[in-house]
C-alpha cells in the first residue's frame, strides 16, 4: 500500500451544495499534512483507526480510539505540529445556510466539546455518502442529504451521551490495563491471549472492534506513547528511554518514533523544550 491513499470529492464532484467536500484518507506512515486551517462551514472528521494528535479551537487532543472531531465556521484546527500519524480518517463539510435550514446549526453550535467517542454507525453512514459519489444515480442528491442528516443526528447523540471512548468488552479493558501497567514488556500475542482467556482470533477481533487495531499493535502504540511522554517531560537520555521501554537499541526506538510521530526523538525533545 502507498504511504497515503486519499479519496476526495469537492467542487463539481460534490453532489449537493450542502456538502461542499467529503473524503476518506488512509495512511500507513506519519507525514506532514493538515497544518492549521479553517473552513467557512462546519466539518465533521471521523477517526476510524490509528491515532492522531489534533487541535481544535486552541485545545490539543491525543486520540488513539475511534472518535469524532467537530469544527465550526472559522475555528482553527489541524494536526499538531502539522504531522498526521498513521490512521484512517473520514470527513465531510456542511454548508452553513443548509445547516440552518435543516435545523442543525444551532445544535452543532451548542455542543460543548470538539471531540468525543465515535460508533460504528457513523462510518456506515459516511460509507453511504461515498458510495453515492462513486456511482451517482438520479436519486443520489436526495440520498446524500438523508445520510448527512442521519450522520449528524447520530454524532450529536453520541456527544450528548458523553461516554468515554469504548474499550469494548471487559476482556479488552482488562488486557489494556495490564499493558498500560507494563508498557516496556515485549508482549507476545500468546501472553495477551493467556491474560484474556480467549483465542488469538477472538482477541484481535475484540481489540479491532474497540480500538481499531490488533492487540499487539495496541501494545506497541502504548509503548511508543509512554516513551514520548518520558521524552517530553523528563531529562532522561534518549538511549535510556529506549532501553527502559524495551527497544532493542536507540536506533530502533528512533525509527519507530519517527514512523509514529513524523520526526526524530531529538527533534521532538527540542520542540518540547521550546514549548512548541
Amino acid at each position: 500500500m502507498p504511504e497515503a491513499e486519499i479519496e476526495r470529492y469537492a467542487g463539481a464532484d460534490a453532489l449537493i451544495p450542502a456538502v461542499p467536500m467529503l473524503g476518506l484518507s488512509h495512511q500507513t506512515t506519519a507525514r506532514r499534512a493538515l497544518g492549521e486551517h479553517e473552513h467557512g462551514g462546519y466539518e465533521i472528521c471521523l477517526l476510524a483507526d490509528g491515532a492522531v494528535d489534533w487541535h481544535v479551537a486552541g485545545r490539543a487532543y491525543r486520540i488513539d480510539r475511534p472518535s469524532v472531531f467537530l469544527t465550526r465556521p472559522g475555528e482553527r484546527h489541524g494536526a499538531v505540529g502539522g504531522v498526521l500519524q498513521p490512521c484512517r480518517l473520514a470527513w465531510f463539510q456542511i454548508d452553513c445556510d443548509w445547516a440552518r435550514r435543516r435545523g442543525w446549526a444551532r445544535a452543532l453550535d451548542e455542543v460543548d466539546k470538539s471531540c468525543w467517542p465515535a460508533a460504528a454507525e457513523l462510518w456506515e453512514y459516511h460509507a453511504r455518502l461515498l458510495e453515492h459519489h462513486r456511482l451517482p444515480r438520479p436519486s443520489s442528491p436526495r440520498c446524500v442529504e438523508a445520510w448527512v442528516d442521519l450522520l449528524i443526528d447520530a454524532a450529536l447523540r453520541l456527544a450528548e451521551e458523553g461516554a468515554d471512548p469504548p474499550m469494548g468488552s471487559g476482556v479488552v479493558r482488562r488486557v489494556a490495563e495490564v499493558i498500560d501497567a507494563e508498557p516496556e514488556h515485549p508482549w507476545s500475542l500468546g501472553e495477551l491471549c493467556e491474560l484474556a482467556g480467549v483465542g488469538r482470533s477472538r482477541l484481535n477481533e475484540l481489540f479491532r472492534a474497540s480500538v481499531g487495531r490488533s492487540a499487539r499493535a495496541f501494545a506497541a502504540q502504548r509503548r511508543v506513547r509512554r516513551a514520548d511522554a518520558l521524552l517530553r517531560t523528563t531529562d532522561v537520555s534518549i538511549t535510556a528511554i529506549a532501553h527502559r521501554l524495551g527497544y532493542a537499541s536507540s536506533q530502533h526506538f528512533a525509527s519507530v518514533y519517527r514512523q509514529h510521530f513524523g520526526e526524530s526523538p531529538s527533534s521532538a525533545r527540542r520542540r518540547a523544550a521550546a514549548g512548541l
